[in-house]
């Protein structure tokens, strides 16, 4: 296959998988028209966008922690040690460890919107249930599961900014959505 050919895959390009390179290549100069490269130019609606992104990120974060905050109700409720209750947060780190490189390499050729929504809803529904849960063996298994969920929302959402966003404006944008890390 002649490299030259071979059209490189970017953050604002779909992954070319029926060797389409003129479509891709129209595709990506579309996008990269549309882009704003001062704060001037953005609109209302990437604004709100990268606030609803940055939002969910605190929510993320402060989610993220919450266990350890209450792991003395957590250990008392299940009759457990702190070894179990170590386990408790293996078991997140893990879930999310094995799944943000499959969210990273889905994202690249599915629907980024779709994946990060399934993630969200996942995360979500998985919390809430999970705060209802009278076994710890079932317990773990849905922290594991909130991992997942964060996974998908943690390796999409920079992505999404990355699109919409060029230079110096991508630069601050994504800055204001990894601000929520040590705010969460």
């Amino acid at each position: 296959m002649d490299q030259s050919s071979i059209t490189p895959n970017t953050s604002n390009q779909q992954l070319v998988i029926n060797g389409d390179n003129e479509s891709a290549t129209a595709l990506l100069n579309e996008k990269q028209g549309r882009k704003r490269d001062s704060l001037r130019d953005v609109t209302f609606i990437e604004f709100m966008t990268v606030g609803i992104l940055c939002y969910v990120n605190l929510i993320n974060y402060m989610d993220r922690f919450t266990l350890a905050g209450v792991l003395g109700d957590v250990k008392n409720e299940f009759n457990i040690g702190d070894d179990y209750a170590g386990f408790l947060q293996t078991v997140f780190v893990v879930a999310y460890m094995v799944f943000a490189p499959i969210f990273g390499y889905l994202g690249d050729r599915y629907s980024r919107r779709k994946i990060m929504a399934f993630g969200v809803a996942l995360w979500s529904l998985t919390t809430f249930v999970g705060s209802y849960i009278p076994d710890f063996a079932w317990f773990a298994v849905f922290r594991g599961l909130v991992g997942i969920g964060e996974a998908s929302y943690s390796t999409i959402a920079p992505t999404i900014i990355s699109d919409l966003f060029v230079g110096n404006v991508r630069s601050k944008m994504l800055a204001f959505f990894y601000f929520a890390i040590p705010v969460g």
